[in-house]
């Protein structure tokens, strides 16, 4: 059986191979009825796919296994969808290459963006804050693990590295707004310590949610099913400041691990994106649009670059958040 690289699969095409499973979820219509969705990953994306009437409790599919499936790739919204048959399970394939991830950082650059991280929390001020962050990013084992986690396992940065070369970026971004936005007249009223701090530690629950498997590509932990990367941030942070207390000797002020840990809950923005709170303060809303800034803007960047050179006939990059969309208006 022949497999096709889902940056080439068409819309409108129907095709069937093997394929690795990415993630697994149940979902319901708006008529109530269940159906499966399965995402698949391979090294050139993922692809969402619909199995209706079937939910995922009476599936076999799980992360990481490999299935037969029937898919049909349709359009929707501009992206490429799909729908398919209930697949088949079968052994993993001897030949791995086309499932494997080529898209991670190297390692020099990896350390590159660790190494900013650690540039940025030198410029902290409050000894308090830097003593927290020293337990953290002073660690070895979270320097490992930092460097080669994921930023996503089906979205933007879904590769080795992803999760530094994010943080970095938001950090960068979170920076540019400080000194850009908030003008003179108004400086005083903002905590950078508490932003650098924010945009440093607002992920750090993914070392723990998402990993790397040997083919290079990334995978949703169990903890991560569970508790998801938001909250073990917040989990992460506080027991870092229990740390910080026994290495300072002495409590650190409420109200500084209230905004910190504000920071990190709501950096999402909104509840419905998983936020528990909204931002509340100045320092949460820099770090929110810093986070939001590279996640939008990569889940356009990377596909594009991706697929550069498949593009339609109005120049549209097939397979990304652009293609199938008229966005010009009365051109020739």
């Amino acid at each position: 059986m022949t497999y096709k690289l889902i940056s080439e699969m068409a819309v409108g095409e129907q095709l069937e191979q093997v394929c690795l499973v990415a993630s697994v979820e149940s979902k319901t219509t708006k008529q109530n009825k269940p159906f499966t969705r399965v995402t698949i990953k391979d090294s050139s994306g993922t692809l969402p796919i619909n199995i209706w009437q079937v939910s995922a409790d009476d599936t076999d599919l799980k992360a990481g296994v490999f299935a037969v499936f029937k898919i049909k790739i349709e359009d929707f919204k501009g992206s490429k969808s799909a729908t398919a048959t209930p697949p088949m399970i079968v052994k993993t394939p001897e030949d791995l290459t086309p499932y494997q991830n080529q898209k991670g950082l190297k390692p020099e650059e990896a350390e590159a963006y660790y190494a900013m991280l650690l540039a940025a929390k030198s410029k902290v001020v409050d000894k308090m804050v830097k003593t927290y962050l020293d337990v953290v990013f002073d660690d070895p084992k979270t320097k490992a693990e930092f460097i080669k986690a994921p930023a996503s396992v089906t979205n933007r940065g879904a590769y080795e590295g992803g999760l530094v070369e994010h943080v970095a970026k938001v950090l960068m971004n979170a920076e540019f707004l400080v000194q850009t936005q908030c003008q003179v007249h108004i400086m005083g009223s903002v905590n950078v310590d508490i932003v650098i701090v924010g945009a440093l530690m607002h992920d750090l629950g993914k070392t723990i949610a998402y990993g790397i498997d040997e083919n290079g590509n990334p995978f949703t932990t169990r903890k991560g099913m569970l508790l998801e990367h938001l909250p073990m941030s917040y989990a992460m942070s506080t027991l870092a400041f229990a740390k910080a207390v026994e290495v300072l000797r002495k409590e650190v002020p409420e109200e500084v691990k209230d905004h910190i840990n504000h920071c990190i809950l709501a950096h999402h923005g909104q509840l419905a994106y998983g936020s528990p709170v909204t931002p509340k303060s100045l320092e949460a809303q820099i770090v929110h649009m810093a986070d939001m800034a590279d996640s939008t803007t990569s889940n356009y960047a990377e596909p594009t670059k991706l697929n550069a050179g498949n593009v339609d006939e109005e120049g549209f990059v097939e397979g990304s958040r652009f293609s199938s969309r008229k966005l010009f208006i009365g051109t020739q």
